[in-house]
This record gives structure tokens, sequence and C-alpha cells, in this order.
């Protein structure tokens, strides 16, 4: 169950700069571009001026990944910032990443918090998942695995499928949590329905042992191949010794 709970810094930072943004940043886009197919960065520069909040968010992506301009972290922080400071989750997730990773500002781990808290208390499931990992690796605070399991509780209730991952390991492990092998394998299961190739095959490690669930080697194997399906080489090499 090592995966659940393995947030390491430069990854996690890595995947959230790069895919969660994207998909913020593109749904905008692909907002935008229902209405209209002529907007130039011009025109979305001088709106985002005007305190437009769609265009400080189109801005930021563009800038935050080259996308029709060059990538410049520091014009990003500064749209993403303006978007937060109008009250958008999405800004206010950004630039506390931004922060937390330094990223065209000073590095600042109070205020990456700051930020992330804003947009977690409006329920985003995507800083509170981020505050998670913040107090899972005390991340420029001290560790503190049960407000990290509070976050990944409280993302995971909003549909997010690395929190339910971490809750799994945090009720496996009794990191954060009383140990629990049943609320364990519950939200191994509502992670691997959605997906999650690591939930999978621990979900079917589970059943392989009849951890938190009836022992089922059926179940254990059908969970085993479908992370296996995704290249999950663990879950691989799981079915090979089952054989």
């Amino acid at each position: 169950m090592k995966r659940y709970c393995r947030l390491v810094y430069q990854c996690v930072l890595l995947l959230l700069i790069s895919i969660p943004l994207l998909m913020l940043t593109n749904s905008a886009w692909a907002a935008e571009t229902k209405t209209t197919d002529t907007v130039t960065l011009e025109q979305y520069m001088k709106r985002a001026e005007t305190g437009d909040l769609k265009a400080q968010l189109i801005l930021g992506g563009k800038y935050l990944q080259g996308n029709g301009v060059q990538l410049n972290y520091k014009e990003a922080a500064k749209w993403y910032r303006k978007a937060a400071d109008q009250g958008s989750p999405e800004g206010q997730t950004v630039t506390g990443l931004l922060y937390l990773n330094g990223q065209g500002v000073e590095k600042n781990t109070a205020r990456a918090i700051e930020y992330l808290e804003k947009a977690a208390n409006q329920g985003y499931a995507l800083a509170q998942y981020n505050l998670g990992n913040v107090y899972m690796r005390g991340i420029g605070i001290p560790q503190d695995y049960q407000k990290a399991m509070s976050w990944y509780r409280k993302a995971a209730d909003n549909g997010d499928v690395f929190s339910m991952s971490n809750l799994a390991g945090g009720y496996y492990e009794g990191k954060g949590l009383p140990q629990d092998f049943g609320e364990a394998a519950k939200w191994a299961s509502r992670a691997a329905e959605r997906g999650d190739s690591a939930a999978q095959y621990h979900l079917g490690i589970m059943y392989s042992k009849g951890q938190g669930v009836t022992q089922d080697d059926k179940l254990a194997k059908k969970w085993l191949r479908s992370a296996a399906g995704k290249g999950y080489l663990p879950a691989k090499k799981a079915l090979l010794e089952m054989q």
C-alpha cells in the first residue's frame, strides 16, 4: 500500500502543474471559443485588464503552458493572482501551487497555503487534495497526518480519485486515521471503479488476502488485470505470482 501515501514532492508538483492545470485552462478556453473564434491575445489582454475573470484565467493558462505565447511563469502568476483576488477557486489554487513551487513568484509556503485554503473552503477538490499533500509531506510546515487525511476526505467527497486512494492508504496503514481494512477497501474500491490503476492493484491484493473484504481470487484477478491493462507493473507481477 505504499503508493497511497507516496507523495514525492517534486513528482507531485509536476503532476499538479502539468495535468490538472491544463484541464482547467483548456475548459476555460473551450467555453470561450464556443462564443467566438476571433478573439486575439490582445483582446484577451484588454478584457483581463478590465477585470474579466475568464480572460484572466485564459491568459494565465496560456503563459503557464506556452500556448500561443512564450512560456512565462511570472506572467502566468500575475493573471492567476488577479483571478484569485476576485475569488476564483481555480485562480486561488493555481496561485497557491505557484507559490508552493516558486514558479513566477518567490517561493512562499505560507502564501501558498493561504491561497489553497481559500479555494479549499469553497469546496474546490484540487485545492483540498493539494492541502492534503502539503500536510502529508510536511512541506514548509510540521507534518500532520490527521490534517492531511481530513483534507483528503473533503476532496474525496468532492470526487477526487487521488484523494480516495490516499484515504484508502490512511485507513490501511493507520496513518492519520484508525487502521481499518474495511474502510481501506471501501475507498480503494471507489477509486478503482473510477479507473485508478494503483487502487485497482491494491484492491486486487486485498481480495487475494481477504483484507477488509471476503477473500476472492476471481475478484482479485479482475482488479489486477484492470491495473495490468493500464501498464501497472506491480499488477502484472502479482498476476504471474497467482498463476
